[in-house]
């Protein structure tokens, strides 16, 4: 299962942003984290087996993250395009 999860933290200083990046970058299912603008801080792309998987990662692991604000998650119900070929023209 394939799911997007958007990050707000509670608090923004440098201390709490390298902590979290560093944290996030260890756990498995993690395997994309950007730093984005707009609503949330930023956009974990997560890989777990189902359901059930996914919420023990969000109550076990991120949620055991200091200074998370407030989570909001997006599963990918059919994948139309994934490449990761750049037009470099």
């Amino acid at each position: 299962m394939l799911v997007f999860c958007e990050v707000s933290l509670k608090e923004h200083n440098r201390d709490f942003l390298f902590r979290f990046e560093r944290e996030v970058a260890e756990l498995k299912e993690v395997i994309e984290c950007h730093h984005i603008t707009g609503a949330f801080d930023y956009l974990l792309k997560v890989v777990v087996q189902d359901m059930d998987d996914y919420q023990q990662f969000v109550k076990n692991k991120l949620a055991a993250l200091e200074n998370i604000g407030q989570v909001q998650s997006h599963f990918v119900m059919t994948e139309v395009k994934n490449s990761t070929v750049l037009p470099l023209d």
